[in-house]
């Protein structure tokens, strides 16, 4: 009596192309096959460029800085500044703040500094700047 492992992989099964579904796919590989191109090496990439494309002139250095500084958030406030909450809570309950905002919002006495925030509430100093930013904007808090 012979035993069967019942560990061993499964023989492989060739789909039959009777199959309705599969004459659709193996259709559809055999076209991929012949029209498929040979992939290009780096080498022809960079060296083979289409002739009827113009080429475009690397953007001078002073593009590039006045296109980060306009993407790039700039801090208004120093970090030696001593925020201090103004409004009172049931105008803060109003207003469109975030978690991390009400957050920094709950550690703002106004005995400690930007600095001293960043270190209690765990987050980059340009992030608490910048909520504290956006509060003063709402007219919550002042520094």
């Amino acid at each position: 009596m012979e035993r069967k492992n019942p560990f061993a992989p499964e023989p492989k099964t060739v789909p039959s192309v009777r199959n309705p579904m599969l004459e659709n796919v193996a259709r559809r590989a055999a076209a991929l096959e012949v029209s498929e191109t040979p992939p290009r090496t780096r080498s022809q990439t960079a060296l083979q460029r289409p002739s009827s494309t113009p080429t475009a002139l690397p953007p001078s250095p002073e593009a590039i800085v006045l296109e980060l500084e306009a993407t790039t958030p700039r801090p208004r406030t120093p970090a030696s500044a001593i925020p201090r909450v103004v409004a009172d809570p049931v105008m803060i309950r109003l207003l469109p703040l975030g978690p991390r905002d009400g957050f920094l919002l709950a550690h703002i006495d106004g005995a400690s500094d930007l600095r001293t925030l960043v270190d209690v509430t765990a987050m980059t100093e340009l992030e608490v700047t910048l909520i504290v930013e956006r509060l003063i904007e709402l007219g919550v808090v002042e520094v």
